[in-house]
């Protein structure tokens, strides 16, 4: 084989693998557009878990403690979703990792609970973990 024909069939490989890379380029960004998980419903999302957050709060001061949690886990797993369970999720995977999430989400919780003890107030700490515990359970 002489050396233009090397060439060529060296050329012609690597023509073969751009095509192949571009097809796999093409793909992914069509599969994206067609995705449901966008950057707008992301945003939706955690407009969405810090709602419930407030309502969480809310819940609090108006002595429905069992609410309360329901509502701190449904932000939780919300989130959980946006960012594990959801693979075309557009967030950076750094932003946080599930132990993170449910680490962040106990000391929540934990304060929470304390806080209700530390005020003696024993019966609104045990509604509080009972129904954090019964939302993610």
């Amino acid at each position: 084989m002489s050396i233009n024909e090397r060439i060529r069939k060296e050329a012609q490989r690597i023509r073969d693998e751009a095509d192949v890379a571009i097809g796999r380029a093409r793909a992914e960004l069509q599969r994206s557009r067609n995705t449901f998980f966008d950057s707008d419903v992301t945003l939706n999302q955690i407009g969405i878990c810090r709602e419930e957050i407030e309502r969480a709060e809310k819940h609090i001061k108006d002595g429905q403690y069992q609410f309360a949690a329901e509502a701190y886990a449904s932000s939780d797993i919300r989130m959980y979703r946006l960012v594990f369970v959801h693979k075309d999720c557009p967030l950076p995977k750094d932003f946080c990792t599930s132990e993170q999430i449910f680490t962040e989400a106990a000391r929540n919780i934990t304060a929470r609970t304390q806080e209700f003890i530390g005020q003696g107030r024993l019966r609104e700490a045990g509604q509080f973990l009972g129904g954090y515990m019964r939302a993610v359970t």
